[in-house]
Order: structure tokens, then C-alpha cells, then sequence
């Protein structure tokens, strides 16, 4: 009985995370294929996690089967909200080099995206998985139930301070990633300003800046490709390591 009590914990942390982590929360991906990951992971680790105890009561266990889910959530959630920052450096982007009319809906984010930003989801995604930066993360979840074991997870609202923490990232690496198309942008727009006080009878920005801007914008961003998932991945693999913090700040005995 001890042992079916802890499969079910780790079960819902083990959701949690497959639920939220990039890539698995796409829904993209078949419900039936996450839910034999699911059994596949609780069954490989609940054999070698902490055992629960027997004197646990029904109320007890009703209220850590959230609190083991919400752990999984905040793990996943926490290296989700860094591709949040493709979102912005791509919608920087767009709407600087005349692509923001240009959007579609993206089924893998539920969410309106431009060309821009499907290309650099995409790569994103192919990197993250190259770098096997989802094994990391699963190796991270088995190592969770050390310092905070089924059953011992106090407070998971406090496990949002970390959320907050990697949203300062966003904006910040959104705009290092955009940088260059803002740089680039302001000196066509500089050049184009001079160009149609040269001949004022000729409407510059639409008949020539618009085509100039989306064309180099587009060269441009060919070549800043590599640079923006370089960025990104050393960012992920830096919060990946950073969810450590996240255990302490969840568990501590009850």
C-alpha cells in the first residue's frame, strides 16, 4: 500500500513536469504518446524514490497529489517561460522589418506567431533536443525526490519567486537578441529620411524604405540565427541548472 501511495505522488509530479516542459506541452503531440512517457518515467522511478508512510491519512494524500503536481508544473513552466523570449525578440523583429501583418496561428503555443517566429521556435525546439537538454531535465526531476521527497512539498506557491526571477530574462535577452534589426532599421530609416528631403516629391519610405527594410531586415536575420540560438540555449541551460533553487524553496519537512 506504502508503494502504490508513492507512485501515485510521483506520478503527479512526473505530470506536472510533462505537462509544462517545452516540447511536451505542445499540443502537437499526442495525448496517448505524453501518457505512456508519463507510466514509462513513474514506473522506472517510483521503485527508487523515498517510500511514504503507511499513517498517512486520506486528507493528507488528497492534498500532496496538487502539491507534487504543481513541483512538476513549476519545473516545466520555469524553462517555458525562457522560450517566451524567442516570442519577443521574433515580434521585435516582425514588426520592424514589415512582418507583423503577416502572422499565423501556431498550434505547438496556441498563440498568433509571425513567419519569424515559427522558424525561431522551431530551431529553438531542434536545439533544446539536440543539446538533450529534456534528459536533463527528466535526470533533474529524479533528483528532486532527494531533497524533497513524495509527500514533502511545503509551499509551491513559493516556487513562483523563481518564475518572476526567469521573467526578468525575457525582455532582457529579447531585446539582445533584436539588437542588430533595431540597429539596422535606424540607419535605413536615417538613410531614407536624408534621401526624400533630397527629392521631396517622391514618397521614400513607402516606394523604396519598405522594400529595403524587409530585404536586409530579412539577410539580416539569416545571419543573426546563429548568434540568437546561442544565446537562447546558454540561457536555458542556465535555468535548467538554476532549478535547484526551486527545491529549497518548496520543501522542508512537514
Amino acid at each position: 500500500m506504502s508503494f502504490l501511495i508513492t507512485m501515485f505522488l510521483v506520478m503527479a509530479r512526473v505530470s506536472g513536469l510533462m505537462m509544462s516542459m517545452p516540447l511536451m506541452s505542445s499540443r502537437t503531440i499526442p495525448r496517448i504518446v505524453k501518457a505512456v512517457l508519463i507510466i514509462i518515467i513513474t514506473m522506472v522511478l517510483a521503485p527508487v524514490v523515498p517510500v511514504v508512510k503507511m499513517d498517512m491519512s486520506l486528507t493528507l494524500l488528497i492534498a500532496s497529489i496538487p502539491s507534487e503536481f504543481a513541483l512538476g508544473i513549476l519545473m516545466g513552466g520555469a524553462i517555458s517561460i525562457i522560450f517566451a523570449s524567442l516570442a519577443v525578440c521574433s515580434g521585435i523583429i516582425s514588426t520592424q522589418i514589415g512582418q507583423a501583418a503577416a502572422t499565423q496561428f501556431n498550434p505547438s503555443m496556441a498563440m498568433q506567431t509571425s513567419p519569424v517566429g515559427s522558424i525561431s521556435l522551431f530551431l529553438a525546439t531542434g536545439v533544446f533536443l539536440g543539446m538533450d537538454s529534456h534528459l536533463i531535465m527528466i535526470k533533474l526531476l529524479a533528483e528532486s525526490f532527494n531533497p524533497v521527497p513524495p509527500n514533502e512539498v511545503v509551499n509551491p506557491i513559493a516556487g513562483v519567486h523563481l518564475w518572476i526571477d526567469y521573467s526578468a530574462y525575457v525582455f532582457v535577452t529579447g531585446l539582445k537578441m533584436s539588437g542588430p534589426i533595431l540597429c539596422l532599421v535606424l540607419l535605413i530609416n536615417t538613410f531614407i529620411a536624408i534621401l526624400s528631403k533630397v527629392a521631396p516629391t517622391m514618397n521614400m519610405f513607402f516606394s523604396v524604405g519598405f522594400i529595403a527594410t524587409m530585404m536586409t531586415g530579412m539577410i539580416m536575420y539569416i545571419f543573426m540565427i546563429p548568434h540568437i540560438l546561442y544565446l537562447h540555449q546558454n540561457l536555458v541551460d542556465k535555468a535548467v541548472i538554476g532549478l535547484r533553487q526551486l527545491f529549497e524553496l518548496v520543501g522542508g519537512p512537514l
